[in-house]
């Protein structure tokens, strides 16, 4: 059975209907040269012939603008810039000696890195050998350590230190904490 009672169905399909009916002459007018609905823009247009473009039977002809090509378009009107740049100085971060980033770091015991010469850390925003600072935010502990590759998906962690190396800078039921990384 339906929800709707019969005299809901009635006034649906009514209103369909007419939402049909009327579609031709909402989308495209009478059908007798179809109004464009374009205004024209530039210096010369003016609220007048924006009306009468939407509602006149010929759309208005464009201005002809060949003749005077340092005229700015209608919507850049104001003064032009003094001069143009010549040069442009653009800063980008170094990534040599002296980068800093903070994020999150964790910890898990190496067993495969035993041959690693030094503390080894796993941290993706350096290349492999790479010796770091790693800096807790909290309490300005910090411990150095060697990057020998990228954490694990699993991590959650921006760095990952060897267990003992993150007992000199926190708690273990601490991780993560927010440290600063610097290279």
């Amino acid at each position: 059975m339906s929800a709707l009672e019969a005299g809901d169905r009635r006034r649906l399909m009514a209103a369909a209907f007419t939402t049909v009916a009327a579609l031709p002459f909402l989308l495209g007018g009478t059908g007798k040269n179809p109004s464009t609905g374009v205004a024209t823009v530039g210096q010369q247009a003016n609220i007048a012939s924006a009306l009468n473009a939407s509602s006149s039977s010929t759309p208005a002809a464009a201005p002809d603008n060949t003749s005077d090509a340092a005229t700015p378009p209608g919507f850049l009107i104001g003064p032009a810039p003094a001069t143009d740049p010549s040069e442009v100085e653009i800063a980008v971060p170094t990534s040599r000696v002296g980068n800093i980033i903070e994020g999150k770091a964790s910890y898990e015991p190496f067993v495969a890195e035993q041959a690693f010469t030094g503390s080894p850390c796993a941290f993706a925003g350096a290349p492999a050998g790479t010796p770091l600072v790693v800096m807790d935010l909290d309490n300005g502990k910090s411990v150095g350590c060697t990057v020998f590759g990228p954490p694990s998906a699993s991590a959650r962690a921006d760095i990952v230190l060897g267990t003992s190396e993150f007992a000199q800078m926190a708690d273990l039921g601490q991780a993560p904490v927010n440290v600063r990384i610097t290279w």
